[in-house]
């Protein structure tokens, strides 16, 4: 079929049909794509709440990893502390040692000395009762 060849009212009738076909069929795919929009949009949505609680639990860990590494700190001040009271008890104890040993020699050296003086002093009693008992 011809268009020229193709009665008035059947060409107002194409005329009309044609646009409105096409813009049945623009219709659908603007739906379609908005419906896609609309679930993409959703997606998008979730895929932000999730990376809002994983900043959340980022910062959580972040937190926890700062305290941790405050809590280690303290402690090796405390060892450092504690190492320091170790040093001084050891130099105290070494010290005192050294002491007890020079005491230990005198004592010795005392001890010697008065067993000496008892051997003289003995002889000269032995000798002094000697004399009393000639005279």
């Amino acid at each position: 079929m011809k268009w020229a060849s193709l009665k008035t009212k059947t060409k107002i009738l194409t005329g009309i049909a044609v646009p409105l076909l096409l813009l049945v069929g623009l219709g659908t795919a603007s739906i379609t794509s908005l419906s896609d929009i609309i679930r993409t949009n959703g997606r998008v949505n979730h895929t932000h709440e999730v990376l809002a609680q994983s900043s959340g639990v980022v910062a959580s860990a972040v937190e926890q990893q700062s305290s941790a590494a405050g809590e280690i700190a303290r402690n090796v001040e405390q060892v450092k502390a504690g190492t320091q009271d170790v040093r001084d008890n050891i130099s105290t104890v070494s010290s005192s040692a050294e002491e007890t040993g020079a005491a230990a020699t005198q004592v010795t050296s005392v001890a010697g000395e008065l067993s000496s003086k008892s051997e003289l002093l003995k002889m000269q009693v032995e000798s002094f009762l000697l004399e009393i008992r000639a005279a």
